[in-house]
């Protein structure tokens, strides 16, 4: 892996992970994919060559069908002997995910959701961080974006930058939010045990929950290369309607992440509802809901007015303010954007990720 383009704070070297191809061997560490799915047939073959055909490590896959009704069993049948697949009665994704660890065999477990893809060497990356790091607990990185037809459109970053961050770091960094592109994390099995399991009281946001307790335990590592790819359709947006979920979840998150963190981090929970009430401030000026956009943002400077110091406040003050642009504008910035975007990734990743992206793309 590279330096971070600023390269390590004085006095504090990143850990070094070796590179080359990770066979195995004694002691190595033995990789679980869950795939949670319902009613993404569409999607799922794509999810699964990616995954299967990674190189240097050979997975475990495990697909858990939670009820869909588009006949997923059909769409698993000539992947028969490489998957292992669970149909469970519809009870949401969180029940979904726990019955894919509880059915998995790994010392480390990634997930992915059945629309989105790995970009290659993905896992091998992932396992080789675990492998070298044994005080990690969870290891992601960024995603490409895609849109429906495939195409990129963006870059999901992950951590401010890539490396080693240490518990303390990592958790107070997560309070911000789940900045971690899903399909790109892999877990130690005994990290996801020791936090219990996914909760649905946390849903919608329960890997933010999860990934909030381990970060309250473990370190974490940030992977300067995208190793997956999220894609953005319209069954993956969040209805209107959820920002009132969000609200209730992610209270939830709070309050039970809180009350079982050491006595010296109990003190950033004001901090962490703060946070909340910008992300939520976000949510409601992209679903349409200039009230609540205002009600939610008075909330979070009124508790804290230094949060119009940090960028990503002036973030939410430009989304509150795109939302009240009349709708045919707003088309119109998009499609000039889109284009402008996967410009912008080709130069970023000129020289070592150009097949990924133009893989990606296919």
């Amino acid at each position: 892996m590279g330096p971070s383009p600023r390269g390590p704070r004085p006095g504090r070297e990143r850990p070094h992970v070796a590179p080359g191809r990770w066979e195995g061997g004694c002691g190595a560490v033995r990789v679980s994919v869950v795939i949670p799915v319902y009613n993404m047939a569409r999607y799922l073959p794509a999810c699964l060559d990616s995954v299967l055909g990674q190189e240097g490590v050979e997975a475990e896959v495990v697909v858990v069908d939670d009820g869909s009704t588009d006949d997923i069993q059909a769409v698993i049948a000539p992947y028969a002997g490489r998957v292992t697949y669970l149909r469970t009665p519809h009870q949401g994704l969180p029940s979904a995910l726990n019955a894919g660890v509880e059915a998995s065999g790994g010392d480390a477990i990634a997930f992915i959701d059945a629309d989105d893809l790995l970009l290659p060497q993905s896992l091998l990356l992932r396992a080789r961080v675990l492998q070298q790091l044994p005080g990690v607990g969870l290891v992601f990185g960024p995603a490409l974006v895609l849109d429906e037809s495939g195409r990129t459109v963006g870059l999901r970053k992950a951590a401010p930058r890539p490396g080693l961050l240490p518990s303390a770091q990592a958790f107070r960094w997560l309070l911000r939010g789940c900045r971690i592109p899903n399909p790109t994390v892999m877990a130690r099995r005994e990290a996801l045990a020791d936090a219990g399991p996914f909760r649905q009281e946390a849903f919608p946001g329960e890997d933010w929950h999860m990934w909030l307790r381990i970060a309250s335990r473990c370190d974490l590592y940030c992977l300067e290369r995208p190793v997956a790819c999220y894609r953005l359709h319209p069954g993956s947006i969040t209805a209107r309607y959820w920002v009132e979920e969000v609200d209730r979840s992610h209270r939830f998150t709070l309050a039970d992440v809180f009350a079982h963190v050491a006595p010296e981090q109990r003190g950033l929970e004001p901090l962490a509802r703060c946070y909340l009430e910008r992300t939520l401030a976000a949510l409601a000026a992209r679903s349409g809901r200039r009230r609540d956009f205002l009600r939610y943002l008075v909330g979070a400077l009124g508790r804290r007015p230094l949060l119009l110091l940090e960028m990503e406040t002036w973030g939410c003050l430009a989304v509150g303010a795109r939302s009240l642009l009349p709708a045919p504008v707003l088309q119109g910035l998009k499609r000039v954007k889109a284009p402008l975007a996967r410009r912008r990734l080709r130069y970023a990743f000129a020289d070592d990720s150009s097949e990924t992206v133009r893989a990606a793309e296919r």
